[in-house]
Protein backbone atom coordinates (compact mmCIF):
# COMPACT_ATOMS: atom_id res chain seq x y z
CA UNK A 1 0.00 0.00 0.00
CA UNK A 2 1.00 3.69 -0.55
CA UNK A 3 2.45 5.66 1.85
CA UNK A 4 1.80 9.23 0.99
CA UNK A 5 -2.31 9.37 0.74
CA UNK A 6 -4.20 12.46 -0.52
CA UNK A 7 -6.00 14.59 1.85
CA UNK A 8 -8.33 16.96 0.21
CA UNK A 9 -9.47 18.40 3.73
CA UNK A 10 -6.11 20.03 4.29
CA UNK A 11 -6.28 21.37 0.44
CA UNK A 12 -7.64 24.99 -0.56
CA UNK A 13 -8.77 25.75 -4.45
CA UNK A 14 -8.21 22.55 -5.82
CA UNK A 15 -4.74 21.96 -4.82
CA UNK A 16 -3.98 18.50 -3.13
CA UNK A 17 -1.60 18.34 -0.40
CA UNK A 18 0.25 15.14 -0.09
CA UNK A 19 1.52 14.08 3.76
CA UNK A 20 2.09 10.62 5.14
CA UNK A 21 -0.74 8.89 6.53
CA UNK A 22 -0.85 8.90 10.32
CA UNK A 23 -1.82 6.44 13.36
CA UNK A 24 -4.11 6.91 15.61
CA UNK A 25 -1.80 7.53 18.16
CA UNK A 26 0.14 10.11 16.43
CA UNK A 27 -2.94 11.94 15.74
CA UNK A 28 -3.81 12.01 19.56
CA UNK A 29 0.05 12.79 20.29
CA UNK A 30 -0.08 15.78 17.99
CA UNK A 31 -3.50 16.80 19.71
CA UNK A 32 -2.57 16.65 23.36
CA UNK A 33 0.22 18.72 22.39
CA UNK A 34 -1.53 21.51 20.56
CA UNK A 35 -3.83 21.30 24.03
CA UNK A 36 -0.85 21.42 26.44
CA UNK A 37 0.86 24.62 24.53
CA UNK A 38 -2.88 25.95 23.89
CA UNK A 39 -3.41 25.70 28.07
CA UNK A 40 0.29 26.92 28.69
CA UNK A 41 -0.05 29.73 26.51
CA UNK A 42 -3.91 30.40 27.51
CA UNK A 43 -2.72 30.45 31.35
CA UNK A 44 -0.19 32.85 30.52
CA UNK A 45 -2.48 35.54 28.89
CA UNK A 46 -4.87 34.73 31.74
CA UNK A 47 -1.68 36.11 34.09
CA UNK A 48 -2.65 39.61 33.12
CA UNK A 49 -6.62 39.02 33.47
CA UNK A 50 -8.79 41.63 35.14
CA UNK A 51 -9.11 40.55 38.89
CA UNK A 52 -11.91 37.33 39.64
CA UNK A 53 -12.68 37.00 35.54
CA UNK A 54 -10.78 35.49 32.69
CA UNK A 55 -10.88 38.66 30.85
CA UNK A 56 -7.57 39.55 29.26
CA UNK A 57 -6.13 42.16 27.44
CA UNK A 58 -3.54 39.70 25.64
CA UNK A 59 -3.85 36.03 24.40
CA UNK A 60 -1.47 34.53 22.81
CA UNK A 61 -3.27 31.28 22.74
CA UNK A 62 -5.39 32.32 19.56
CA UNK A 63 -1.31 32.40 18.15
CA UNK A 64 -0.50 29.32 19.29
CA UNK A 65 -4.04 27.73 17.74
CA UNK A 66 -3.76 29.71 14.73
CA UNK A 67 -0.28 28.33 13.88
CA UNK A 68 -1.04 24.82 14.56
CA UNK A 69 -4.34 24.75 12.28
CA UNK A 70 -1.87 26.23 9.41
CA UNK A 71 0.96 23.85 9.94
CA UNK A 72 -0.64 20.40 10.94
CA UNK A 73 -4.28 21.14 9.41
CA UNK A 74 -7.50 21.09 10.67
CA UNK A 75 -7.22 17.80 12.60
CA UNK A 76 -5.63 19.85 14.98
CA UNK A 77 -8.64 21.35 16.38
CA UNK A 78 -9.69 18.65 19.44
CA UNK A 79 -6.84 19.97 20.73
CA UNK A 80 -7.55 23.77 21.13
CA UNK A 81 -10.69 22.68 22.17
CA UNK A 82 -9.67 20.58 25.10
CA UNK A 83 -6.68 23.47 26.06
CA UNK A 84 -9.13 26.51 25.74
CA UNK A 85 -11.76 24.47 27.83
CA UNK A 86 -9.78 23.74 30.80
CA UNK A 87 -7.68 26.60 30.94
CA UNK A 88 -11.61 28.48 31.84
CA UNK A 89 -12.88 25.54 33.59
CA UNK A 90 -9.38 26.01 36.01
CA UNK A 91 -10.04 29.74 36.12
CA UNK A 92 -13.90 29.91 36.53
CA UNK A 93 -13.42 27.05 39.63
CA UNK A 94 -10.37 29.07 41.31
CA UNK A 95 -12.18 32.07 41.21
CA UNK A 96 -15.43 30.45 42.42
CA UNK A 97 -17.61 32.12 39.10
CA UNK A 98 -20.81 29.96 39.43
CA UNK A 99 -21.92 26.49 39.93
CA UNK A 100 -20.37 23.50 37.82
CA UNK A 101 -22.68 22.96 35.18
CA UNK A 102 -22.79 26.75 34.11
CA UNK A 103 -19.01 26.59 34.44
CA UNK A 104 -19.07 23.71 32.16
CA UNK A 105 -21.34 25.25 29.79
CA UNK A 106 -19.66 28.53 29.52
CA UNK A 107 -16.31 26.95 28.86
CA UNK A 108 -17.79 24.86 26.25
CA UNK A 109 -19.11 27.95 24.38
CA UNK A 110 -16.26 29.25 24.91
CA UNK A 111 -14.21 26.39 23.34
CA UNK A 112 -15.99 25.85 20.41
CA UNK A 113 -15.58 30.06 20.12
CA UNK A 114 -11.56 29.57 20.29
CA UNK A 115 -12.07 26.50 17.97
CA UNK A 116 -13.78 28.44 15.49
CA UNK A 117 -11.78 31.12 15.17
CA UNK A 118 -8.53 29.55 14.81
CA UNK A 119 -10.06 27.00 12.21
CA UNK A 120 -12.38 29.83 10.40
CA UNK A 121 -8.91 32.03 9.87
CA UNK A 122 -7.52 29.45 8.43
CA UNK A 123 -10.17 29.08 5.87
CA UNK A 124 -10.16 32.77 4.80
CA UNK A 125 -6.47 32.87 4.73
CA UNK A 126 -6.68 30.51 1.78
CA UNK A 127 -9.24 32.12 0.25
CA UNK A 128 -7.08 35.23 0.40
CA UNK A 129 -3.95 33.61 -0.70
CA UNK A 130 -5.02 30.73 -2.96
CA UNK A 131 -4.16 27.22 -2.43
CA UNK A 132 -1.82 27.00 1.30
CA UNK A 133 0.88 24.60 0.98
CA UNK A 134 3.76 24.35 3.68
CA UNK A 135 6.52 25.68 1.11
CA UNK A 136 5.20 28.88 -0.24
CA UNK A 137 2.73 29.74 2.33
CA UNK A 138 4.94 30.71 4.85
CA UNK A 139 5.90 34.10 2.92
CA UNK A 140 2.61 34.75 2.49
CA UNK A 141 1.00 34.69 5.51
CA UNK A 142 4.25 36.67 7.45
CA UNK A 143 2.72 39.36 4.46
CA UNK A 144 -0.73 39.03 5.11
CA UNK A 145 -0.74 38.72 8.87
CA UNK A 146 2.12 41.22 9.83
CA UNK A 147 1.92 44.45 7.07
CA UNK A 148 2.99 46.65 10.19
CA UNK A 149 6.19 45.21 9.38
CA UNK A 150 6.38 45.92 5.35
CA UNK A 151 5.38 49.75 6.61
CA UNK A 152 8.13 49.75 9.42
CA UNK A 153 10.26 48.92 7.16
CA UNK A 154 9.70 51.37 4.42
CA UNK A 155 9.58 53.60 6.96
CA UNK A 156 13.00 52.97 7.84
CA UNK A 157 14.04 52.94 3.88
CA UNK A 158 12.52 55.74 3.77
CA UNK A 159 14.31 57.89 6.33
CA UNK A 160 17.93 56.26 5.41
CA UNK A 161 17.33 56.39 1.46
CA UNK A 162 15.42 59.45 0.84
CA UNK A 163 11.61 58.85 -0.12
CA UNK A 164 11.41 57.13 -3.63
CA UNK A 165 10.82 53.77 -1.27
Amino acid sequence: MDRWVSTSPTSFGGAVRLRPRSSPVSWAIEVLVVAILYYAAARLGLLLAFEKTNATPVWPASGIAFAAVLLRGYRVWPGIMLGTFVANVMVFIANQAADVFTIVAVSSVIALGNTLEATVGRALLGRLIGPFTRASGRAQVLIVTRPDRVRRSRGVARVLGGSRV
